[in-house]
């Protein structure tokens, strides 16, 4: 059976707020930016190659060419390749940044907002 990816999506929601002792409350909240990122490509692509004839490459590019493809469709297209933007910006921050100086609470809601309204569109 193929993996449900909105199951990323569910466990961003935990990570948001699990108070637990075997992580920090930070790495949690990194994470949830992450799956709700993931919870929103992965359908996102998989969309995208049923309807508008996407072909993935399964390389980093497909991060690119997926907001690419949404964005040419335009209309109501093009809120979902922003949202995908806002929330790859915000996952490699969390991914690769160090020092994250704004209130990484408010990020993870607005990922997972992002991602439930990418969701909508494309299920």
């Amino acid at each position: 059976m193929a993996f449900d990816w909105q199951e990323f999506l569910k466990l961003a929601k935990f990570l948001r707020t699990y108070r637990g002792s075997e992580f920090m409350e930070e790495a949690g909240l990194r994470t949830a930016v992450g799956r709700a990122y993931y919870a929103a490509f992965c359908p996102s692509r998989e969309y995208a190659r049923q309807n508008f004839d996407y072909s993935p490459g399964h390389t980093p590019k497909d991060h690119i060419d997926v907001r690419n493809c949404f964005q040419r469709r335009g209309d109501r297209w093009v809120r979902v390749a922003t949202n995908l933007d806002q929330l790859r910006k915000w996952r490699n921050l969390c991914d690769y940044e160090a020092e994250i100086h704004n209130n990484l609470s408010v990020w993870v809601q607005k990922a997972l907002r992002c991602a439930e309204e990418v969701l909508i569109e494309v299920s």
